[in-house]
This record gives structure tokens, sequence and C-alpha cells, in this order.
């Protein structure tokens, strides 16, 4: 599980955490309500739990390449878990359930989380080494408050 090693990486894995949380929570859109396959494989015993994890896992795994912090990380975390537990009580009480976890859109939440937490880190090429010509100039705007992001060096 290789870790983004360059902006451009960064930038790949950001649109495959937006990609999922359109594909799981927002693949049909009526005006400001949206179904994904989330949703809609919801209704299929085991399948949709299968896809919810599968879905979820991923948008873990791309979060922590994109080296999103942790603490996004165990938000993320715990709302898919607890997705995973309402879809897994949609499958012994069959209808309440159900409704609830269309409504509940942990992969689109948790992938918000991610994307904002990817757009407010500067990534900067290299490593966090003065040899690193980027290092100084960042080290430099960060001390003097003029960068005021959280600055990850992707060496």
């Amino acid at each position: 599980m290789n870790r983004a090693r360059s902006a451009e990486d960064v930038a790949g894995l950001r649109r495959a955490i937006a990609r999922i949380s359109r594909l799981s929570d927002s693949l049909i859109r009526i005006g400001p309500f949206g179904i994904g396959l989330d949703g809609l494989l919801a209704w299929v015993p085991a399948i949709g739990t299968i896809y919810s994890l599968a879905a979820g896992g991923y948008l873990l795994v791309q979060g922590y390449r994109a080296r999103v912090p942790a603490t996004v990380l165990a938000q993320a975390a715990g709302l898919i878990g607890l997705r995973t537990v309402v879809t897994l009580m949609g499958e012994t009480i069959i209808l309440p359930a159900e409704i609830a976890v269309d409504f509940f859109r942990a992969h689109k939440w948790s992938a918000d989380l991610m994307v904002k937490a990817i757009d407010r880190t500067l990534y900067v090429d290299g490593p966090d080494d003065p040899s690193n010509p980027n290092h100084l100039a960042v080290r430099a705007r960060k001390a003097s408050g003029e960068e005021r992001r959280r600055v990850v060096f992707l060496g």
C-alpha cells in the first residue's frame, strides 16, 4: 500500500475518493436527494453489507495513502462502522433499518471529510529535509504565519 509520493498522486487519490462517494451515495440524483449502490444494494441480504464494507475499506485505504490526518480517518472509520452496524441490523429487522440505511450516507460523509482534509493540506514534493529546496521556504512561511494549512512533505 504505497502512500502518495507526489502532488499528482494526491490529486488522483482525491478523485478516487470523490468517485466512490458518488457511486455509493449519489448515483441517481433527484433534487437534493440521491441514492447510490450502497442504498440500492442494502436491500439485498449480504451483498449490501459486503459492498458497504468494501467501499468503506477502499475509502479508508485511499485516505491513508493521501496522508489524511489520523483523526479524520478515525472519524470516517466510525461513520463506516456505524453504517455497517445499521446494515447488519437491516438484515435482521428488515424494514426500519433498511429505510434508515438509505438516509445514512456514511460513504459520502466520510469522503467529504477526507476531501476537505486533502484540500486543507499543502503537499510539498520532496522530503522534510533542509537539503530539499522547498523545505526552507515552506518552513519559513509556516513560521511567519503566512501558511496556515497543514504541511505534508511527500518525500
